[in-house]
């Protein structure tokens, strides 16, 4: 139990790290990209689409992607 609790710890502690903003409208999120003289990443999903659902899910909350992320201004747009 003790290491389950410390990777428990560790993945909270590390995930409250993570300052990555997710945007919800294009026009903000160009607007943001031009503020911060960053390149904007699209992320064009739908509900019924498992890939997109896996992206969000799994990948997106993962920290190596969210590290990733932070080169870019990230928008989320539902299709």
């Amino acid at each position: 139990m003790r290491t389950l609790a410390g990777i428990l710890t560790t993945s909270i502690s590390l995930l409250a790290q993570s300052s990555l903003k997710w945007e919800y409208d294009l026009a903000a999120a160009q607007n943001r990209a031009k503020q911060e003289g960053k390149p904007v990443f699209v992320d064009v999903w739908a509900e019924w689409c498992p890939p997109c659902q896996h992206l969000r899910n799994v990948v997106f909350p993962f920290l190596e992607a969210q590290q990733e992320l932070t080169g870019y201004v990230p928008v989320s747009l539902m299709a």
